[in-house]
């Protein structure tokens, strides 16, 4: 599993990106992320969750389908560059709305969030199982899957304990 470069960047790359690509945040928090822009109400809540479910639905479908055409890696290039851009307009508009208490500006922050998860679901939601399967030579196949998972699960749990602070600290 590490005797080469390649099999060692293969083992975390995934499983760093999958948890540390900003989604543990917006996901595990995402009730969060709204009441900080300004969206309290339990109903409009609702109702950007699940526009949000459906979105990601869409997105994911949508980009397995092309999988053949475009490949995996552009995929994974192009989700790097939108989930990034996302991520920047997102917490722009949310330091917009900290200091002005403007309501557009906190409402503007839910379509970066549909442009975030787009990122997000064409390339780590229908990709992230498939593509270890296929970059892991057979004979390590289930070992480098069970340990991608592992250390995803490791990481996640990192998420879970340190993102409730830094939300705290940074409001």
């Amino acid at each position: 599993m590490v005797k080469t470069e390649g099999n060692r960047h293969r083992l975390m790359t995934l499983a760093w990106f999958s948890q540390w690509g900003g989604n543990g945040v917006v996901s595990f928090y995402f009730t969060a992320v709204l009441k900080t822009v300004g969206i309290t109400e339990s109903s409009e809540q609702l109702i950007i969750s699940a526009s949000l479910q459906i979105w990601n639905l869409l997105c994911g479908v949508t980009a397995a389908s092309f999988v053949s055409r475009l490949g995996k890696r552009p995929l994974f290039h192009a989700l790097a560059i939108i989930m990034l851009l996302g991520y920047i307009l997102i917490t722009g508009l949310s330091g917009s709305f900290a200091q002005t208490r403007d309501k557009s500006v906190g409402i503007a922050v839910v379509p970066f969030l549909l442009i975030y998860f787009a990122g997000h679901g064409i390339a780590l939601t229908p990709l992230l199982v498939a593509y270890l399967c296929e970059i892991w030579q057979f004979t390590l196949r289930s070992k480098g899957l069970s340990l991608t998972w592992i250390a995803s699960c490791l990481f996640a749990s990192f998420n879970s304990l340190v993102n409730p602070i830094a939300l705290d600290a940074i409001s």
